[in-house]
């Protein structure tokens, strides 16, 4: 509901379709799926860093519930992934074409999204402390329940994006963020235009 302005950083801009279209995964991407399935989080570590990482394509792969923190999917193409209910902590996920991204339930402490479009990607009741989103496109996004605990959203898009419920916001940084059309618990979105938003 607010448009930050000034000295802030440069929202990536990326020519993207507006409209997302619905994924369905390929014979390839299931495949891959299942090899990273069957691998704990060393040996897939070691799997991914043998691909290309930003010609890796995961979309709409079903990834949720597993253990997969430290990975390096920079670049990568994950639209409509599931990763509901996995653990990427401290993973690097820069740049990453990811629109409809489904994180619901996980756990994304110090994951770096910087750069990523994520438009429409849902967060519910997850763990994002210490995330960075800068320079995000997180327009439409999900955050209700998630914990936002020192969560950098610096320069990102969060058009219409729902922060409903969302726990330790006082911490989380909005620098030169934009706002509008952001929906917040009653009395948030006050604090943290007052609190976290230089004005």
């Amino acid at each position: 509901m607010a448009t930050q302005k000034g000295k802030g950083l440069a929202v990536r801009k990326s020519r993207v379709p507006a409209v997302i279209p619905e994924r369905i995964p390929t014979p390839a991407t299931l495949a891959l799926a299942a090899e990273m399935r069957n691998l704990g989080p060393e040996p897939m570590k070691q799997f991914l860093s043998n691909l290309p990482s930003r010609t890796v394509d995961l979309s709409a792969a079903p990834l949720q519930g597993l253990l997969m923190s430290g990975l390096n999917l920079q670049g990568a193409t994950l639209i409509q992934v599931a990763f509901n209910g996995s653990d990427l902590t401290g993973s690097d996920l820069r740049g990453t074409f990811a629109p409809r991204f489904n994180g619901a339930n996980g756990r994304f402490r110090g994951v770096n999204f910087t750069g990523s479009d994520l438009r429409e990607a849902i967060f519910t009741n997850a763990d994002l402390t210490g995330t960075k989103f800068t320079g995000c496109n997180l327009t439409n996004a999900i955050f209700t329940g998630a914990n936002i605990d020192s969560a950098l959203f610096v320069g990102a898009i969060l058009t219409g994006a729902y922060l409903i419920a969302v726990q330790n916001f006082e911490k989380a940084i909005f620098e030169y963020a934009i706002l509008n059309g952001a929906l917040f618990s009653p009395g948030v979105e006050e604090i943290v235009l007052t609190r976290i938003i230089p004005q």
